[in-house]
């Protein structure tokens, strides 16, 4: 029974960096050089032809044999690349063991112990043991190494200690030959500069020649949302700084191309619209209403640095602050109500018992508003009862554009048209009456029916009104006096009484009843 031992030689990278692209990651093609010599003679079933490094003839396995051996093969790899990378497989038999060294074309590509003691033929029970590794990422050739490419080269296996081997397999690894050299310096970054912050922007360069992947770095605070190994990036800005990138391929990275970047805060351009406000209000700070960045411009029918005028009516008012191309404008619609006009004028005095008055047409200003004060009923104002200036308010209008006037209406109080005749009853032969407690003097007095009565002093002449029962009035209207008044009272004019009177006889008896 044949057993196999794999011990790997490389000579160039064992790794591709991650950020290269697929397309130029290391392919593969394999070589196999057999070896022969020794059917019958060591360890073989007769099927397998092997041969015996390193054996001494007083071991009686392979006879004397040398500690090399040397073999040509043809280069496989496609042309227009360069080899990378040789990883070496055998397939051993054991024997005695030792150390196992491979090279090409004269460079060692490193050593591996064979630990497996004993050739027997069957039940082989050993273990492959570790292996050697060279970095070159720049190519074979650059490596200093000889290479045929597309010819032929030697592989030379040497063994300090007995091993029987059946055959060798090369698997050469290969990348295109543009990575035989670093890639250049990228040329000019092109983007925008300044810019605002937290903004998405597009930085780019053209394609250096040689380069496999491109490495972008961005101030602190930027984000790189896509092209992070492509020949442009989208990011989003953070602080001021540079942006720079390098090219990179598998034999090594240029230097950094850096554009400085400029990157301004952001504004806020925002304020609060006020409530809706009067006409005639007077002009308003517009700073007062920022609620984003200070410092900014105003501008609108009514705007006069930083204020507004509400004479000019509802207006569009429009802020602007920060600089190009960070510059933010917010337009917003003021409402101005229109002024609003709660005159009126207070009529002349008035009686109390005049009665009520319409407020209305004394309005001078804008109608349709609100009255209110004492005596006030809706539009009404009714002055019964009352006396002096009595408040009268008149309201016109809605916050915030509402006006108050309030004014007094004077109340005069009627005249006193008070007066007596005591008593109230009278003979038709009496002495004619006059009247008493004449509080109001200046009136008029009349009566009534067939009466007669001095319409100045109110003297009643009782035998020519005669006898009945009379209303008597007195007026005090009279010329200037603002509020006449009046009072009837009533008095009765009769006929003296017939005094009759008899006694029972004539003549009567001292000493009787």
């Amino acid at each position: 029974m044949r057993q196999s031992i794999l011990a790997i030689f490389i000579f160039s990278s064992l790794f591709i960096n991650s950020s290269i692209s697929n397309e130029l990651k290391a392919q593969t093609v394999t070589t196999t050089i057999q070896y022969g010599g020794f059917v019958t003679t060591c360890c073989s079933a007769g099927t397998v032809d092997y041969f015996c490094f390193d054996s001494p003839s007083n071991t009686g396995y392979c006879g004397n044999t040398t500690t090399c051996n040397t073999q040509n093969f043809t280069d496989p790899v496609p042309a227009g690349n360069i080899v990378t990378q040789i990883a070496v497989s055998y397939t051993s038999a054991g024997c005695g063991g030792g150390v196992l060294t491979g090279s090409v074309n004269g460079t060692s590509l490193g050593s591996v112990t064979e630990l497996n003691n004993g050739c027997p033929c069957t039940g082989l029970q050993w273990t492959p043991t570790g292996a050697t590794t060279s970095n070159y990422p720049c190519g074979i050739v650059n490596a200093g190494i000889t290479y045929n490419y597309g010819g032929l080269n030697s592989f030379q296996f040497c063994a300090a200690g007995q091993v029987c081997i059946d055959r060798a397999v090369l698997t050469i690894s290969y990348v295109p030959a543009s990575q035989a050299s670093p890639a250049t310096q990228p040329s000019a970054i092109s983007g925008t500069t300044p810019i605002c912050v937290g903004t998405a922007q597009n930085y780019s360069i053209p394609t250096v020649a040689n380069a496999a992947s491109y490495v972008w770095t961005v101030p602190a605070g930027w984000t790189i949302n896509s092209g992070q190994g492509t020949t442009g990036i989208n990011a989003t800005s953070g602080s001021s700084g540079n942006i720079c990138v390098t090219a990179t391929n598998l034999c090594g990275t240029s230097a950094p191309t850096c554009y400085n970047v400029n990157v301004l805060a952001n504004v806020n351009a925002g304020w609060t619209n006020p409530s809706t406000i009067c006409a005639a209000a007077g002009s308003i700070n517009l700073n007062s209403l920022i609620t984003g960045t200070g410092g900014g411009t105003w501008s609108g029918t009514g705007v006069s640095g930083n204020t507004f005028n509400p004479s000019s009516g509802t207006q569009s008012v429009t802020y602007t602050v920060g600089t190009a191309p960070c510059q933010e404008t917010s337009s917003q619609t003021i409402t101005v109500a229109p002024n609003v006009n709660s005159g009126w004028t207070p009529p002349s005095s008035i009686c109390a018992n005049a009665g009520s008055i319409s407020l209305t047409p004394l309005i001078t200003g804008v109608g349709g508003g609100t009255w209110s004060g004492t005596g006030v009923t809706g539009t009404n104002f009714n002055p019964i009862g009352l006396s002096g200036n009595v408040a009268v308010t008149y309201t016109v209008g809605a916050v915030p554009c509402q006006e108050s006037l309030v004014l007094n209406i004077q109340i005069d109080a009627e005249d006193d048209a008070t007066f007596a005749y005591s008593p109230t009853t009278y003979c038709l032969t009496g002495s004619d009456p006059l009247p008493s407690s004449i509080t109001t003097s200046g009136g008029t007095f009349t009566i009534s029916g067939s009466g007669s009565i001095n319409p100045t002093t109110g003297l009643i002449d009782l035998s020519t009104s005669g006898v009945g029962t009379f209303t008597i009035t007195y007026n005090t209207v009279i010329i200037g006096n603002p509020c006449p008044n009046s009072t009837s009272i009533q008095v009765i004019i009769t006929t003296a009484p017939t005094a009759v009177f008899s006694y029972d006889q004539a003549t009567y008896c001292q000493d009787s009843a």
